[in-house]
């Protein structure tokens, strides 16, 4: 009769799902598998292309930038640049001190690059007492010839004439000995 074909219909349904049931959840995870990649392929194609001069523009970009190279200098000043373009000079203080915590005390000249940036930010946006305070700071952790001689450089380029006279007769006196 009609009725048994109707329950024959439904047992071949059910039949199916179930024979269908575990290649559907390996479909699944397959499917599941390859947009994972996709997105690893896509964070990796984007990592690359930031690293070899493309601009981040957003602190998400410029978070997995200094997550995967911690030590760059490069990269962490491009990262204060990028709030002092957004008028965020708090951001990128916060940003250098970040920076000197997380590179290696192995790696000076990095660490350097940073302390002259923040050096940079304090002269261009800061007071004569936070200039004096980061400069403090730095003498501790890096050469203070270099220092100094890098905050001299930082007054000239800026027009800061008087200061940079002050900066370049202190060197001279301080360090009469240093070959250079």
């Amino acid at each position: 009769s009609d009725d048994d074909d109707d329950e024959d219909d439904d047992e071949d349904a059910e039949d199916d799902e179930k024979d269908a049931g575990p290649a559907r959840k390996r479909s699944r995870k397959r499917l599941r598998a390859g947009s994972e990649r996709a997105a690893e392929r896509r964070i990796e194609m984007e990592e690359e292309a930031l690293l070899k001069g493309g601009t981040p523009e957003s602190v998400q970009e410029f978070e997995r930038l200094v997550v995967a190279s911690p030590n760059s200098s490069f990269i962490w000043i491009r990262y204060i640049g990028y709030f002092i373009t957004l008028a965020e000079v708090g951001k990128a203080r916060e940003i250098a001190r970040r920076a000197l915590k997380v590179i290696s005390f192995r790696e000076e000249k990095e660490k350097l690059n940073v302390w002259v940036a923040y050096l940079n930010i304090e002269n261009m946006y800061g007071t004569d007492e936070s200039l004096h305070k980061v400069l403090s700071e730095s003498v501790q952790f890096c050469e203070p010839f270099e220092i100094h001689r890098r905050l001299a450089r930082i007054f000239v380029d800026t027009r800061k004439n008087d200061k940079a006279i002050k900066q370049f007769t202190l060197l001279c006196k301080k360090f009469k000995t240093h070959p250079k």
